[in-house]
C-alpha cells in the first residue's frame, strides 16, 4: 500500500479548530433558564423499534444548585480555550484522544432525539415514583429562546444516598472536632461531565432544532449515556460487508469465522468504524500482508500462503491467537502498518496520526 499522502489527509475530516467552536453566553439577555432532569432508561417491548426508551423527569433546583452546575459548565467551556492545541479530533468509535468534537445527530446516535425533545419549550413533564430504579444519569442545561447549552452525566443507582448520617467537622487547630450530626437524602455527584452539548433552535420556531453538537470528555460515559453500542455494531457490520479485500484473501471457512467473531466484539467494531479503515480497506492487496509478515515475523499471528494467494488464520481453538490475528488483519486494512509522511513506523496508528 502506498504511503498516505498530504492530499488524502486534508480531505479526511479528523479534526476541528478550537477557534471555530462557538459557545453561547451563560448569562445575560435574552432570559436564560436553568433546568435539570433526572434520566431513566427502560427496556421496551420486543415489537418496538428500539430496545430502550429514555424518560426525563424534571428536578426543581435552587439558585444555589443552579449556580453550582453553571460553574461546572463554565469551567469545562473555559478549559477548551486553554487547551495547548489548535485543534481537537472529531469523534469516531476508535478514537483515543480527548476531549473531542462530535456532531450530535439521530442518524449517528439514535437516542439523541430523546434528549433533544426534552430541551424543547413545549416538553411535557412527569413525576417519577422514585429516583433510584432505572436511573441512567442527569441532564443540566441553560435554555434561551433560540439555543440550549448544557451537559450530561451518567449515573447509577449506587449514587443515591438515602438517610445517610454524617458527622460534620474535622481537624481544627490540631484537635479533632465534630459539631453536628446530619442526615442526608440525595444524589452523590462530582464536578466531572461526560459531554457538553449546544443545540440551536429555529428563530421562527423555538421548538424546531436546527443543529446540535458537543464536546466529549468521557468516551465511556458518552457512549454509555447514549447507548451507542448496538447502532455501532450494525454500522461496523455494514463496513465489513463493503470490504472486497477479505473475501479475496481469506479462505471461505476463515471468512465466515472472521465475521462471527467480529459480530460479537466491540473492539473490532471500533476498528472497523475507524475512518481510515473504510478509506483504505479495498486498496489492500495480498502483498501488503506479505510485507507485514516479512517485517514482523512471528510477532503477527497470521501467515501468508503465497501459492494459494491467501492469508491464513491460526486454529480457531487458540482463541487468543485467533482474535489477535483478526485484529492484525483489520490493522492492515486500516493502514496501521504503513508509514506516515515523516517515515515513522506505526504499529497501532490512529487516523489522527496518519498525516
Amino acid at each position: 500500500m502506498n504511503q498516505v499522502t498530504a492530499e488524502m489527509v486534508e480531505k479526511t475530516p479528523t479534526r476541528i479548530k478550537v477557534s471555530e467552536l462557538e459557545f453561547h453566553p451563560l448569562d445575560g439577555v435574552p432570559v436564560i433558564t436553568p433546568r435539570m432532569f433526572i434520566i431513566k432508561r427502560y427496556r421496551t417491548q420486543k415489537e418496538e423499534s428500539t430496545p430502550y426508551k429514555y424518560l426525563f423527569y424534571p428536578a426543581t433546583i435552587t439558585d444555589e444548585v443552579a449556580e453550582s452546575f453553571k460553574e461546572i459548565l463554565s469551567t469545562y467551556i473555559d478549559s477548551i480555550s486553554k487547551l495547548e492545541t489548535e485543534s481537537i479530533p472529531v469523534y469516531h468509535p476508535d478514537l483515543e484522544e480527548f476531549p473531542c468534537y462530535v456532531e450530535l445527530t439521530s442518524d449517528s446516535f439514535p437516542y439523541w432525539s430523546h434528549f433533544v425533545n426534552v430541551l424543547k419549550l413545549d416538553y411535557e413533564t412527569r413525576a417519577p415514583k422514585n429516583i433510584e430504579s432505572n436511573l441512567w444519569g442527569y441532564l443540566f442545561y441553560l435554555r434561551a429562546p433560540y439555543y440550549a447549552i448544557g451537559y450530561a452525566k451518567r449515573l447509577s443507582k449506587t449514587k443515591i444516598v438515602k438517610k445517610k448520617r454524617f458527622l460534620k467537622g474535622g481537624l481544627v487547630d490540631r484537635n479533632i472536632v465534630f459539631n453536628a450530626v446530619e442526615e442526608i437524602d440525595g444524589i452523590e455527584f462530582d464536578d466531572s461531565v461526560d459531554f457538553l452539548f449546544v443545540v440551536e433552535f429555529n428563530k421562527g420556531n423555538p421548538n424546531q432544532v436546527e443543529s446540535s453538537w458537543g464536546i466529549i470528555w468521557s468516551k465511556n460515559g458518552f457512549e454509555s449515556m447514549l447507548d451507542v453500542y448496538e447502532h455501532q455494531k450494525q454500522k461496523a457490520l455494514e463496513v465489513l460487508n463493503r470490504c472486497r479485500t477479505l473475501p479475496s484473501i481469506l479462505f471461505d471457512d476463515d471468512l465466515e469465522r472472521f465475521k462471527e467473531v467480529v459480530e460479537s466484539n466491540r473492539q473490532l467494531h471500533r476498528m472497523l468504524l475507524n475512518p481510515v479503515t473504510e478509506k483504505y480497506m479495498n486498496e489492500v492487496k495480498l502483498e501488503d500482508f506479505k510485507q507485514v509478515k516479512e517485517k514482523f515475523g512471528d510477532e503477527v499471528s497470521f501467515d501468508v500462503d503465497e501459492e494459494q494467494g491467501k492469508v491464513v488464520l491460526p486454529a480457531p481453538d487458540s482463541n487468543r491467537e485467533y482474535l489477535k490475528a483478526i485484529r492484525e488483519i483489520l490493522s492492515v486494512l486500516g493502514a496501521r502498518f504503513t508509514k506516515t509522511l515523516n517515515d515513522d513506523h506505526i504499529l497501532r496508528g490512529k487516523p489522527e496520526e496518519l498525516r
